[in-house]
């Protein structure tokens, strides 16, 4: 329930990626803090604690994963992903367990991807993926549908 304090500022960021591409340091860190609270409200201290450090060898994993891929295509990193969007997951870490992070990011960069895709296939334009528009929204559905089992 106390993840609704995160939509606002999840809301605001995925307009700001979808329209220009850009998401506001100050609205990362309000969305890092208000994700922060809510997850120890929700946890309590210990159990966020466990999640970061272990959800953050995940995000090493996938990290070191993503400079290989990159090396691989002979591209710099920060052509493929921006740092936002590295700080934006970077900031989800508390709120998940280590399984519930790994499945949420796969589904979330699965449906990303295919919507993405789709949109593609309909509008020219940009070719960069706005991935935290995709993970917010993706966010977005499991804090509502946490916030609805907490309530009945």
């Amino acid at each position: 329930m106390w993840g609704l304090l995160c939509v606002p500022f999840l809301v605001s960021m995925a307009v700001s990626d979808m329209r220009i591409r850009k998401v506001r340091i100050m609205s990362l860190a309000a969305f890092g803090l208000t994700m922060f609270v809510a997850s120890v409200a929700e946890s309590g201290f210990q159990s966020v604690l466990r999640n970061i450090l272990c959800n953050g060898v995940v995000c090493l994993i996938l990290l070191t994963a993503l400079i290989v891929w990159s090396a691989i295509r002979n591209r710099d990193l920060f052509d493929m992903v921006g740092t936002g969007d590295l700080v934006f997951v970077a900031m989800v870490t508390p709120y998940f367990g280590t399984y519930a992070f790994t499945l949420f990011l796969t589904v979330s960069f699965a449906v990303t991807l295919v919507s993405w895709s789709l949109y593609r296939l309909c509008n020219r334009g940009a070719d960069d993926i706005p991935l935290i528009s995709g993970l917010g929204v993706c966010l977005i559905s499991v804090i509502l549908y946490r916030t609805v089992l907490f309530l009945l």
